[in-house]
């Protein structure tokens, strides 16, 4: 009866001290719903930028992507809402309290986040070759522990992506301005 009582019983309270610590799950629906509010606003202003009215030839081209963006708002505004609602219950019920993020899996998030991060600020200067190379050269090294792998890896799966893209459906990529001052450099 004692291992019975002891399931059967509620949390008590000096256990609530022992809940993963960090963020609400409230907070990180917040963050999404107001992204997702700015993103229709710009959304919403390019397309009156652009013309949203209704011509004899048709619609402007900011007719359709205007309705998208109120949309977008929309769905912003009432994610926003749940937030709040969410809030409220945690506030009121904080043993129910749901963890969007704990403190303890930050620094995986940010050893697979800072390295995208970084690939996108490298693309511009790198172009997309020579940067995902490096990407995939990277994430293999570090966290796969190919070590020796990972450089020809990374070499190879670009080099195939750039004959499958650039050579066979010739879809131009970026190639950024390393990859045309050596282009440039070998024409003189």
């Amino acid at each position: 009866m004692t291992e019975q009582a002891s399931i059967a019983q509620p949390t008590a309270p000096h256990d609530l001290a022992h809940r993963p610590r960090g963020t609400a799950r409230w907070v990180g629906e917040l963050v999404v719903a107001l992204v997702f509010v700015v993103a229709g606003a710009l959304i919403v202003n390019g397309s009156l930028e652009q013309g949203v009215g209704w011509t004899s030839n048709g619609p402007e081209s900011g007719y359709f992507p205007l309705r998208i963006g109120w949309l977008i708002v929309a769905v912003g505004v009432t994610q926003t809402a749940i937030a709040v609602a969410m809030a409220r219950r945690d506030r009121r019920h904080p043993s129910t309290r749901e963890i969007f993020l704990r403190r303890d899996r930050i620094k995986p998030l940010l050893q697979v986040f800072l390295p995208m991060v970084a690939y996108v600020v490298a693309v511009p200067w790198l172009g997309l070759y020579i940067a995902s190379a490096l990407f995939i050269a990277g994430f293999m090294w570090w966290h796969g522990k190919y070590k020796w792998r990972a450089l020809p890896t990374g070499i190879a799966v670009c080099a195939v992506f750039y004959v499958l893209l650039e050579a066979w459906f010739q879809v131009d990529l970026y190639k950024g301005p390393l990859i045309e001052w050596v282009v440039e450099a070998s024409r003189h």
